[in-house]
């Protein structure tokens, strides 16, 4: 995990992220790069959280080497165009291991076929402890049911424009093979006739196609932020990635941001709780059980009434509008509490950080990060977000400068490293936008 954050107003944008990176479940590292200039000659830059890879290609890799070969000293009028053109070059560049797509497909039909699976044992052993005789035909009436069970459900997920049937013919197609061998393997002990090997096809596609990667391990956040050739106040755009399959990625648009004149924005990433607490002035966590518990006594009271004050009512109409008369209390005492955090916190933290000049911008950003892993540290949590952290204002002016960025070498036994970047492709001197 990591905790990353950008901040804007009319003056520019702050960018910072933390330096940790945990590899399997206890091992932590403080030495990741998250945080890039994305071009090196106009203001704008990127940030990356979740998985450190892309198709078993590294970002770091990644990023670099689209900022060197495929956008140079391409520049664009819009901070969308920016990143369109990232994706564009995500969808057809030729940079990853040819069998990285086939290992992608492999790792999600793995993970279909073993919830699959998990639901059918989970029915056997139900049926078992019931007493009821669990045959062979019992088991085979059980897959059967689990598939289509997990198949209607997968069917009702939200399905992405861009994965059209013919992506879904080309990725059945293309790793036909590969579905086959999982299925035998993970079905080696229950017969799975024609139509069931149909039914776990169109899961995997399902899943392959959904548009909310959210909560699936192995996804990627970026955040793009800066300014466009014509825009003169800073704007982000913000996506989660989760792989390629032929020109198809699984990608998910989450967050677009444009700074204005009047107002500034705070938009943290990935651990975000204790900027959520900054800026709401209260545990978002405690503010959520509280309202859930204050809906869940209020719900109480129709029965309440009648129980212990003998209240007299006329037979259940009259309860149920008595339900929903204190339900409709109970949302707007929610909406009231909900008012007062953005009137009083909220509102009045963003009003001025609309008046902060950059350098007390990348400050701000520095603490929130901060914070985050201050927490992390005291608290019996493993230490998923700290280390140096790096931070990076933009302007229209002067581009991205480094305010704080750490390096794995010495730069007084590499000048020449120093020297390369100060210069593009054609020669022009740039700043050193690593």
């Amino acid at each position: 995990m990591t905790a990353e954050i950008v901040i804007m107003n009319k003056h520019g944008v702050a960018l910072a992220a933390d330096s940790a990176v945990s590899i399997g479940s206890s091992k932590v590292y403080n030495s990741a790069n998250k945080l890039f200039a994305l071009s090196k000659r106009y203001p704008v830059g990127i940030m990356i959280y979740g998985s450190a890879d892309f198709m078993d290609t590294p970002w770091e890799t990644v990023i670099k080497y689209y900022r060197s070969t495929h956008l140079k000293n391409k520049h664009f009028e819009t901070l969308q165009d920016y990143y369109f053109d990232f994706i564009e070059f995500l969808q057809s560049t030729t940079i990853f291991p040819k069998d990285s797509e086939a290992r992608y497909f492999i790792r999600v039909a793995v993970g279909a076929c073993t919830e699959i699976k998990t639901l059918i044992n989970d029915k056997i052993k139900s049926a078992f402890n019931h007493g009821e005789g669990v045959d062979e035909n019992t088991v085979r009436s059980i897959t059967k049911e689990s598939i289509k069970q997990i198949r209607d459900h997968s069917a009702t997920l939200t399905q992405s424009v861009l994965f059209a049937r013919s992506n879904r013919d080309e990725v059945l197609n293309s790793h036909e093979s590969s579905l086959s061998n999982v299925i035998s393997r993970i079905f080696e002990n229950l017969y799975i006739d024609t139509e069931d090997r149909d039914g776990i096809a169109n899961i995997i596609l399902n899943i392959i196609g959904c548009c909310d990667i959210e909560h699936e391990q192995g996804h990627t956040g970026i955040v793009i932020a800066g300014y466009g050739e014509k825009e003169i106040f800073p704007c982000m755009a913000a996506m989660r990635i989760q792989g390629r399959l032929g020109n198809y990625l699984r990608l998910q648009h989450v967050e677009d941001n444009e700074s204005e004149p009047y107002s500034a924005s705070i938009s943290p990433f990935a651990q975000r709780e204790m900027v959520d607490m900054f800026m709401c002035g209260a545990d978002p966590e405690i503010t959520k059980h509280m309202i859930s518990s204050f809906d869940e006594v209020v719900r109480k009271i129709p029965e309440l009434l009648v129980e212990k004050l003998n209240y007299n009512i006329d037979a259940e109409n009259e309860l149920v509008t008595l339900r929903s008369e204190i339900e409709s209390f109970s949302k707007t005492a929610n909406s009231k509490i909900a008012e007062f955090q953005n009137n009083n916190y909220i509102q009045p933290i963003l009003a001025s950080v609309n008046a902060l000049p950059l350098d007390e911008l990348a400050s701000m950003a520095e603490s929130l990060v901060n914070l985050t892993s201050f927490k992390r540290r005291v608290t019996m949590v493993q230490e998923s977000v700290g280390g140096p952290i790096d931070v990076a204002v933009i302007s229209k002016g002067d581009g991205l400068i480094w305010i704080k960025r750490k390096h794995y070498f010495s730069s007084e036994l590499n000048h020449h490293y120093f020297s390369n970047l100060s210069r593009d492709d054609n020669g022009h001197r740039n700043q050193p936008n690593d």
